[in-house]
């Protein structure tokens, strides 16, 4: 009779047979399978009476009696199929056990999907290896930034953006729902992340031309920050750009977590708009915060208070330099303004000023650190007549005629 037997039955086995023949004593023998001499007799004993098949486990072959019944399998797979069709394993069991009150393993939800179909054993890619690089000791020391576009909403929304910061040493995220990944949609949810924790020391982005200028070539006038990037240094905030989406691993493994486990959590709260998606973040980073959150090695906060001399509706605008014509006025964005109620008008003739736009969509103007009045330029635009086909054939046809020289430039009439 063939039998299958493990290692260390095998090796036990091994052992009893060296104890029968007397070769080893019995204090020996217990040493060495690792058991005490009342449980060595009863091996003893089963060997004797059973021979090889006394070593075998007595439940080789035979179902666990802890094992979850037919019935209890086909429940929990219909509110999965119901519920959870997407869901991953560990997700999928969580919320059996959070909304159902059923309690089985990620394990076992596994290989009921799998056996379903509707889930598939994923395999490791082979990947570059990076070096791993210790978190940092104090909270706000260093936070991650980044923004990722996706169909949160599925099908139910539009498709939009999540920015999103997480702090290096806990792991706390922070984000928000935008449009776009733009520069006014980060200054509005980095300025709530001040207002709520405060400056933190350094900032952790990638190379993205909202946080770094990128490397003039040829003639190309160098300009010394963008607009975020001013306000990092008026925050004195340290800006760190990453060289690979590797360097900021956490904040690219958040959104990988976010695009798994958020989207679903929106979709059980029938959030469908961004507005809805923000107050629903309110409390959903709560829980994730308490539960993936780290404690940091060092207690103390890096977080820097907001000090009074900071006008935080000052720091975050957006700043360009403009430069008065003699009429004293300028463009900014595609409308034409004009400086009023000056006592010098002639002193401000070709000066440099600074435009400022709130993220309310207020503007003023500041020269030499003073405000100065203006007010927008109405013209009002010729309106152009309407052609018939035959004046617009006219107009088009209405050229000068080419000069000598361009005629010979152009090599017009000359031979080939």
């Amino acid at each position: 009779m063939l039998f299958t037997m493990s290692e260390s039955e095998n090796y036990r086995l091994e052992i009893l047979n060296k104890l029968n023949s007397g070769k080893i004593s019995r204090s020996e023998a217990s040493r060495l399978i690792g058991v005490t001499l009342r449980q060595l007799d009863r091996l003893k004993k089963r060997h004797r009476d059973l021979g090889t098949k006394g070593v075998i486990h007595g439940n080789r072959g035979r179902p666990s009696n802890r094992a979850m019944t037919g019935e209890n399998q086909r429940i929990i797979l219909n509110l999965i199929i119901e519920n959870y069709y997407d869901f991953g394993p560990t997700l999928a069991s969580e919320k059996l056990l959070e909304v159902h009150g059923v309690s089985v393993s990620r394990e076992k939800v596994r290989q009921l999907m799998v056996d379903a179909g509707i889930w598939k054993s994923r395999r490791r890619r082979r990947t570059r290896a990076y070096c791993r690089r210790q978190r940092r000791s104090r909270r706000g020391e260093l936070l991650q930034a980044d923004a990722s576009p996706h169909a949160w909403f599925e099908e139910r929304g539009p498709r939009c953006d999540l920015i999103a910061f997480i702090d290096d040493a806990t792991g706390m995220a922070f984000a928000r729902f935008v449009e776009t990944e733009s520069t006014e949609n980060y200054m509005r949810v980095f300025r709530e992340y001040v207002e709520l924790c405060g400056r933190p020391e350094a900032l952790y982005t990638d190379k993205s031309s909202i946080f770094r200028v990128p490397k003039c070539t040829g003639r190309t006038q160098k300009v010394e920050s963008t607009q975020f990037g001013r306000i990092l240094k008026e925050l004195e905030i340290e800006l760190i750009c990453a060289h690979s989406p590797q360097a900021k691993g956490r904040v690219e493994r958040l959104f990988g977590t976010f695009q798994d486990r958020l989207i679903k959590e929106l979709r059980l709260a029938g959030v469908s708009t961004m507005e809805e998606g923000n107050q629903f973040l309110d409390t959903y980073l709560i829980k994730y915060n308490d539960r993936f959150g780290k404690e940091p090695a060092n207690a103390e906060d890096a977080h820097r208070p907001l000090c009074k001399e900071l006008d935080l509706d000052r720091v975050f605008t957006w700043r360009e330099r403009r430069k008065l014509s003699k009429s004293l006025d300028f463009s900014f964005h595609s409308e034409l303004y004009q400086v009023v109620n000056y006592e010098t008008p002639r002193r401000l003739m070709n000066k440099s000023i600074t435009v400022l736009k709130s993220l309310s969509g207020e503007i003023w103007v500041e020269c030499e650190g003073k405000r100065l009045d203006f007010m927008k330029f109405n013209e009002t635009p010729a309106v152009p007549k309407e052609m018939d086909r035959k004046q617009l054939n006219s107009f088009l046809n209405r050229k000068p005629a080419l000069t000598v020289k361009e005629r010979v430039n152009r090599r017009i009439g000359m031979p080939t």
